[in-house]
């Protein structure tokens, strides 16, 4: 929005009003003082939720000069790994052992997500082992800074940190010897800008293993496959399926989950006339190994999707 008054009256309705009404507010005040123009505008920065200063009157006069110019957007160029979404599957075979494999990963300005699996099947006692890993990430954000004569125009800024994300995870192996399956998701992430606008999380983590022991001819399931819990971290909430361990007769199979979102409290409102820089970045890593052996089957699979912005 162009700024072609030099002189701007800043009317604060703490509480009453909203922070669009107070700009409706900036040319008039200051025509109605006659001695002489305001000075120029400080730095400027009224949370919409303020209390009154000094136990002051809710409304709230501050007259000064700015300008003239405007504020403007300038992007941040995005970084994201793939470039261009990825996605395969292949069959092949090596000593008597069939191994699948599908796996993709997809970035974007604002989200990410990966998934892959594996599987295999010996035959006539054969045994081996494959493992797959796949990474995704991306990062962006946005500046928006004053083009024109300083002192800088108060504007209305509202800004929140939105998001959330998910992990599963899946492992299954028969009932014969040396047969093993594991599955690993993670994710992290980061939004920054001013004030309460802004989440990290890091250290999402959801892992487990499916294993047959051929001594006690049972298998062997651990990591996070029990029952879903709550939690809480300082900027993020969801639920995610705790760590247990166990066995079974026979063959074993496993999922587990983990879900999230940023918490709604990550906003900000104020009338100021600071620049404001916005910056997002995630990453997701999924990954899966898969042993088989006396003609025995196993498989496993991860996935992980990333999703934070600042609006």
């Amino acid at each position: 929005m162009k700024r072609k008054q030099s002189l701007v009256s800043v009317r604060l309705f703490v509480s009453l009003l909203t922070a669009s009404t107070v700009i409706n507010h900036l040319a008039g005040a200051a025509q109605s003082m006659g001695d002489g123009p305001p000075p120029p505008c400080p730095n400027i920065e009224r949370l919409c939720d303020a209390p009154p200063p000094d136990g002051g009157d809710l409304i709230i006069e501050q007259e000064c000069t700015c300008g003239p110019g405007e504020w403007f957007i300038r992007p941040t160029r995005p970084s994201l790994n793939p470039m261009l979404p990825i996605q395969g599957s292949s069959v092949t075979s090596e000593d008597w052992t069939t191994w699948r494999k599908e796996w993709s990963a997809s970035a974007t300005e604002g989200s990410v997500q990966a998934f892959v699996s594996v599987s295999g099947a010996s035959s006539f006692g054969n045994a081996g082992s494959r493992t797959h890993t796949q990474v995704a990430s991306y990062s962006s954000g946005w500046s928006e800074l004053w083009r024109g004569k300083f002192p800088a125009c108060p504007r209305t800024v509202m800004l929140a940190a939105t998001g959330g994300g998910g992990l599963t995870i899946a492992a299954a192996c028969a009932a014969l010897q040396g047969c093993g399956a594991s599955a690993n998701a993670t994710a992290a992430g980061t939004a920054t800008s001013r004030g309460d606008a802004s989440a990290m999380f890091s250290g999402l983590t959801i892992h487990g293993t499916v294993e047959f022991s051929g001594a006690t001819h049972s298998t062997s399931i651990a990591g996070n496959f029990g029952g879903d819990v709550e939690f809480v971290a300082p900027t993020i909430e969801g639920s995610v399926s705790s760590e247990s361990s166990w066995t079974t007769e026979g063959h074993g199979v496993a999922t587990g989950g983990l879900s999230f979102t940023v918490s709604p409290d990550r906003v900000y409102c104020a009338i100021t006339n600071l620049p404001i820089m916005a910056r997002w970045t995630g990453v997701v890593t999924v990954a899966t190994g898969v042993t088989v052996d006396d003609s025995g089957t196993a498989a496993g699979a991860a996935q992980a999707t990333v999703s934070v912005t600042i609006n």
